[in-house]
């Protein structure tokens, strides 16, 4: 982030601009920053290239005890007095999601930037599948990249050199991005912040982009409606969500059962995923493959025959982190067509594609 990008910033609570009060660059680059919203006057911090942007209420929930840290050794410490005391047990579905998801990419899928060329989940190949947009489009383009996870997203992006890129992530995965990175920074803004209440402008990215993960925000009307709001007019959008359709695993088991799940220690949940995704690997290369080969046209007809035939490239290792993410999000919610259709219709978006990607998932490409 540079300083020319706090333009396109705002206040998550009342949506005005934001002005620059103190400011530690390395070169161009924002490495610590207090920012000021010249409306009501709340303080934002950027620490460590990243902006943490909370709605008041629940900012001390979110904030991670190095990052309070980190903002007390930077004397910013008005960020810190002028919130409301913890909730100390935030009730919202959408804090759970955060914690789970913090684990998650600390813990259980953490990149490095060799991961990215492989054929695996993370290639670039399966992106454009769930992202079926002209990723040439993305050239000295404003990219908007919302819940952006470990990485993955952002470095395909990049590849096709963006004007700039934003990046909104609730979880703490965010700090790595300057290792992953480190000749990007000043291309990239990373905003640790909630997709429904955004630290963006309006009409501020040509192309906005959400890959599994818009089923994980709590109200994704609101989330989707954040995508709409940052997209330029003539923009594009391109979502892959859960499908509905095909998933009756998913909506009639594995959701059920989330209740029960989610209070199992993650450790031990993680250690019971390994058996469904053992499992998974071995019907896909004992069964399914060998049928596709043998009797091609039966094997279209099998269940999820098109799913397993997409899992049967990725690692066992990628196939156990799936498990475990089905398994334990607190929010996970599967789209039917017409659901999609609504949401597009409701902010007045054209569907360029609309396709039920690997039978289990849909990708969505829209217009403003």
């Amino acid at each position: 982030m540079t300083l020319s990008d706090i333009i396109y910033l705002r206040c998550v609570d009342c949506k005005k601009t934001l002005k620059v009060l103190e400011r530690d660059l390395e070169e161009t680059v924002v490495i610590n920053a207090l920012l000021q919203c010249m409306s009501c006057g709340r303080h934002f911090p950027i620490i460590d290239k990243v902006g943490i942007f909370f709605k008041k209420d629940f900012a001390l929930d979110y904030l991670l005890p190095n990052e309070i840290k980190k903002i007390q050794e930077c004397h910013y410490d008005v960020v810190l007095k002028e919130l409301p005391p913890s909730t100390s047990g935030n009730p919202e579905p959408q804090f759970n999601g955060f914690n789970t998801y913090d684990h998650y990419w600390e813990q259980v899928q953490v990149f490095e930037e060799e991961d990215f060329l492989k054929n695996d989940y993370t290639s670039r190949e399966l992106f454009k599948r769930f992202i079926p947009i002209n990723f040439e489009d993305f050239q000295e383009k404003t990219i908007f990249i919302a819940c952006g996870g470990g990485g993955r997203d952002t470095y395909h992006v990049l590849q096709y050199n963006p004007k700039k890129v934003f990046i909104v992530e609730i979880t703490s995965a965010l700090y790595r991005y300057n290792k992953l990175f480190p000749k990007n920074m000043d291309k990239l803004v990373l905003l640790r912040g909630d997709l429904r209440f955004l630290p963006i402008q309006n009409n501020v990215a040509d192309i906005s982009i959400c890959d599994h993960a818009l089923q994980h925000v709590q109200n994704h009307k609101i989330g989707f409606k954040s995508l709409a709001e940052t997209t330029k007019p003539k923009g594009s959008i391109g979502i892959c969500v859960y499908s509905y359709e095909n998933n009756l695993l998913m909506t009639h088991l594995i959701e059920p059962l989330k209740g029960l799940l989610i209070k199992i220690p993650r450790s031990i949940l993680r250690l019971l995923s390994l058996f469904p995704a053992m499992g998974i690997w071995l019907i896909i290369h004992l069964i399914y493959m060998p049928l596709n080969k043998i009797l091609p046209d039966l094997s279209k007809n099998l269940f999820l025959n098109e799913h397993m035939i997409f899992w049967s490239k990725l690692s066992l290792k990628s196939i156990w982190a799936a498990c475990y993410d089905l398994m334990t999000a607190p929010v996970s919610y599967h789209f039917k067509k017409s659901e999609l259709e609504e949401i597009a219709f409701s902010h007045s978006l054209q569907i360029i594609k609309l396709v039920n990607t690997h039978s289990t998932t849909w990708s969505m490409i829209c217009e403003r």
